[in-house]
């Protein structure tokens, strides 16, 4: 019997991780398959534009160039996510790089996926929607328009 494998890209914040995360569950909990979870370390357009220029004197925000809080703040977010999976889901977790869609396709070229679960707002991307599609994977988009329970409101 084959092992499904289901990849779940998770964004930094909150409102565009659970869903996704949600559903990955879901499915890998039908088919009893492996999930792994990947987390963006993408900063964002604002923090790659300004981050360079800004000095440290005049600012009060610690900016850095080379992302290692990015890294730090991703890797902290993923061991969270990683929490709300059920103990009998196999779980690995693995950090993209800055270049959220390059990385995602290696990934996925690299690993035996067989879904990847993402946001709407990801799979617009233009790599990924040209890249998507010539590999042997099933998509599931995960929209952000429908009310989502945050599971983290939940508890508090």
């Amino acid at each position: 019997m084959r092992t499904i494998n289901v990849l779940s890209v998770l964004e930094s914040s909150d409102r565009q991780m659970w869903p996704v995360l949600t559903r990955a569950v879901e499915l890998a909990h039908a088919t009893e398959g492996r999930l792994t979870l990947a987390k963006t370390t993408d900063p964002g357009w604002l923090m790659r534009w300004f981050a360079p220029s800004a000095s440290l004197e005049s600012c009060s925000l610690s900016c850095s160039c080379d992302n290692v809080e990015g890294f730090t703040e991703a890797s902290y977010a993923l061991a969270r996510a990683a929490e709300f999976v059920p103990a009998e889901i196999p779980v690995t977790k693995v950090l993209l790089g800055g270049n959220t869609a390059g990385s995602l396709l290696r990934l996925i070229r690299r690993g035996s996926f067989d879904f990847v679960v993402l946001t709407d707002l990801l799979a617009r991307d233009r790599r990924l929607r040209r890249g998507l599609p010539r590999l042997d994977i099933t998509t599931v988009v995960t929209s952000l328009t429908q009310a989502q329970p945050d599971p983290i409101g939940a508890l508090n």
